[in-house]
């Protein structure tokens, strides 16, 4: 997994939170963002999931998914 700021189109924001993970579409659930954002500020939490192909060059084999917010009832369990 790599987490990593990309500009926002947002005018109020300076970047966003880009997670760029190995898993396949079938993994990328409400539920996994969930747990992998238990431990982050909310600051932190991710706007953008992206699935990236483990083997494939940058920018080669992505797929952009939905931002956590379009799950319904996503909200990260802070411990």
């Amino acid at each position: 997994m790599r987490i990593h700021g990309q500009p926002s189109r947002d005018p109020e924001r300076v970047q966003d939170v880009v997670a760029c993970l190995g898993v396949t579409p079938e993994q990328l659930t409400c539920e996994f963002k969930s747990k992998a954002c238990a431990s982050l500020a909310p600051w932190e939490v991710p706007r953008h999931w992206r699935i990236e192909n483990p083997g494939v060059g940058p920018g080669k084999g992505t797929l952009d998914t939905a931002s956590p917010n379009d799950c319904e009832g996503f909200a990260p369990q802070l411990a």
